[in-house]
């Protein structure tokens, strides 16, 4: 399992001050390392921060990233909370069940969630076949609880959740805790193919003892639109 160190190094009782922004270089590359590096070379240049490592991304390069890498991070959160709701409403939480109802809710949650200018690259890039989308799976399951709670913050208005400065962090990473520990609550016959990968490879990381704010999450019952979309 992954482990991303977010205290900081003088002081452990306190966040790195880049924590938030290291945080989410692994939301959009929990593979790369060498991208990680690129993408915190890019922030911190652009904020004035400390001295880069490595070449940051070029504005268009960085434009591109966080538009590309959103559109799979959206797909790996949106299958991850569904599959959670529909294990928690007693109904089959396999994976192609939460592919169907995530295809049939993701244009009206793009139109309605996010800036204007990024609904028409979404709608092109995020797949519509069960097979691409599996594709697109498997690159972020082991940051599916982060991007779910990132989704979890947009759908309910919630911008304390929002993982874009230090002190949000705590709340953020309870609600990520919570979407896992709802993920392993599936009976493993029904999740086997992200629990495999998940349970060996799921980033974590470490924050000040007792920093974390432990949240909790209820299910809403499906309305009969998405039922029909069951089998």
């Amino acid at each position: 399992m992954p482990t991303l160190e977010l205290r900081d190094r003088s002081n452990l009782e306190s966040l790195d001050p880049l924590a938030h922004f290291k945080l989410l270089s692994v939301m959009f590359y929990p593979k790369s390392k060498s991208d990680r590096q690129k993408m915190m070379s890019t922030i911190q240049r652009e904020a004035g921060i400390n001295k880069t490592r490595v070449g940051p991304l070029t504005e268009i390069e960085s434009e591109y990233v966080q538009k590309s890498r959103t559109s799979r991070g959206i797909l790996a959160g949106s299958i991850l909370m569904t599959r959670a709701q529909l294990h928690l409403n007693g109904l089959p939480s396999n994976q192609k069940n939460a592919i169907a109802i995530t295809q049939y809710l993701l244009p009206d949650w793009i139109e309605n969630q996010t800036a204007k200018e990024w609904d028409d690259y979404l709608r092109n890039h995020i797949p519509r076949s069960p097979g691409k989308i599996a594709d697109y799976l498997s690159d972020f399951k082991s940051v599916a609880h982060l991007w779910a709670a990132l989704l979890h913050e947009q759908q309910n208005e919630r911008e304390d959740i929002l993982p874009i400065s230090n002190d949000r962090i705590p709340v953020f990473l309870g609600y990520a805790d919570e979407f896992d520990r709802l993920f392993d609550s599936i009976p493993i016959r029904q999740s086997v193919e992200m629990n495999k990968f998940q349970k060996k490879e799921k980033w974590s990381f470490k924050l000040p003892d007792g920093m974390k704010i432990r949240q909790e999450l209820v299910a809403e019952p499906f309305p009969d639109e998405l039922l029909n979309l069951i089998t």
